[in-house]
């Protein structure tokens, strides 16, 4: 009778060990994930916009999302800077105009819309990316 007693006890002790642990592990899930989430509701500034983008490079790591917002990110400063090149402006921000404003949620669902446009998958923007990454750290 004794032993089934301590065997009570020791299952409600391990019990009661798992229950904390699923809270904690919920927890810092919820943590992490509002850490996303308020990430991406920052809106981008010429004074944030370094800052943003090294959160968003760790944060991120990996995830298709970085990839979208790196390839709307580009398509901007492209379509910007051709268009200063154009008027022949040497402004820095002028390459980022379409860029600050904007939430980082928002650049990654631009990013989404134009490479579904440009029939460009994920898989073959990081393809080419670290293409481009290894061509720069060759030379």
């Amino acid at each position: 009778m004794k032993r089934r007693e301590e065997g009570k006890g020791i299952a409600i002790i391990i019990i009661a060990i798992v229950v904390i642990l699923i809270v904690a592990l919920g927890m810092g899930a919820l943590f992490v994930l509002n850490n996303h989430s308020q990430l991406k509701k920052e809106i981008i500034t010429a004074e944030n916009y370094d800052e943003i983008i090294a959160k968003l490079d760790k944060e991120l790591e990996g995830q298709d999302d970085l990839y979208y917002i790196s390839y709307s990110v580009m398509y901007h400063i492209m379509q910007d800077g051709m268009a200063s090149a154009l008027e022949d402006e040497e402004n820095q921000n002028a390459i980022y105009a379409s860029i600050y404003g904007k939430s980082v949620q928002e650049l990654i669902d631009e990013g989404k819309d134009m490479m579904q446009k440009n029939g460009v998958t994920v898989e073959q923007f990081k393809t080419e990316l670290n293409k481009v990454s290894n061509q720069t750290i060759e030379n």
